[in-house]
């Protein structure tokens, strides 16, 4: 199967690791990778017991996560980007932006997807516009700049 990550390289997709699929109905299901190549911009992906194609085809556009023991331990400065996932956001003046949605890298950077009810803000994670990104105190403090949160 052809697998597309958050980023290259993935070394939590390896030999040997259970990885859970998630589809858009709630249903799970897990599987152990049995080999692991990368192919261009993907990986390309051997699951124990998925031997046609059909039965590949019925995993496609599920969500695989794996259980968080066996995610590699991160540099200081370094996150998940599930660990962001709800956490709140708020300008250097303290105030409330909204809550973290989404994360996907752009290329050149991390992008926060913040939501406040039907209002979504793109915000870069450079520098200087995240200011503190606390995971363990959930919060994220940002200086934005002219044009970003309208």
């Amino acid at each position: 199967m052809r697998f597309s990550p958050y980023a290259l390289p993935c070394p939590t997709l390896r030999v040997g690791v259970t990885v859970f699929l998630q589809g858009k109905e709630g249903d799970v299901r897990s599987l152990m990778v049995e080999s692991v190549r990368p192919h261009a911009r993907c990986l390309l992906v051997r699951f124990q017991g998925i031997t046609s194609v059909e039965q590949a085809q019925a995993l496609r556009a599920m969500t695989v996560t794996v259980e968080e023991q066996a995610l590699p331990p991160l540099p200081d400065g370094e996150f998940y980007y599930y660990q962001l996932i709800g956490l709140p956001v708020f300008t250097t003046r303290g105030e409330f932006i909204g809550a973290i949605a989404q994360v996907f890298f752009s290329g050149g950077h991390d992008i926060l997807i913040v939501q406040r009810g039907e209002k979504e803000y793109m915000i870069p994670v450079t520098e200087e516009i995240v200011r503190s990104l606390d995971i363990p105190g959930r919060r994220v403090v940002i200086e934005p700049l002219e044009g970003l949160l309208e």
